[in-house]
């Protein structure tokens, strides 16, 4: 059997031979073609009572602590003093190195290792912080109990 090379002036035309190629050794049928047809993008709105932050009465925040208690008393006490502290939990968890947040992050660290969940690790403090390294906790364990001391 011999075989002889083909030029091609295009890939599409190669491509094209490939799978006629492919389809005869195959036995298949050719595929139909079918127009594709593309759908105007449709932007779903979000409900109105999702687009701003409603405000919630005491009972619905007591729930909402409630439930979140049930599942991690850690980050239920994180969440309680945030609004103690006048700020968001993502402040708390996040990589800000401004000086009250610090504090308060230390702070709500070392509450929850002496208070809370005595028993919880620096790592394990360190992934409710957002993804923080051990040594942080353990320094911000350090930290405050050394200030307590002092005082």
């Amino acid at each position: 059997m011999i075989v002889q090379a083909r030029d091609y002036t295009s890939a599409d035309e190669m491509r094209a031979s490939a799978h006629a190629l492919h389809q005869k050794l195959m036995n298949t049928r050719p595929a139909k073609k079918v127009a594709v047809v593309i759908a105007p993008k449709v932007i779903a709105l979000r409900p109105s009572w999702r687009r701003a932050v409603q405000p919630f009465d005491a009972h619905v925040k007591d729930w909402q602590l409630w439930c979140l208690e049930r599942m991690s008393p850690c980050k239920a006490h994180m969440r309680r003093r945030c609004e103690d502290f006048g700020i968001t939990m993502e402040e708390l968890t996040g990589r800000s190195r401004r000086h009250p947040i610090v504090e308060y992050r230390q702070l709500v660290m070392w509450e929850i290792k002496t208070i809370i969940k005595p028993e919880i690790s620096y790592p394990e403090i360190g992934r409710l912080f957002g993804g923080k390294d051990h040594t942080t906790a353990l320094w911000a364990v350090r930290r405050v109990a050394a200030m307590k001391a002092a005082q």
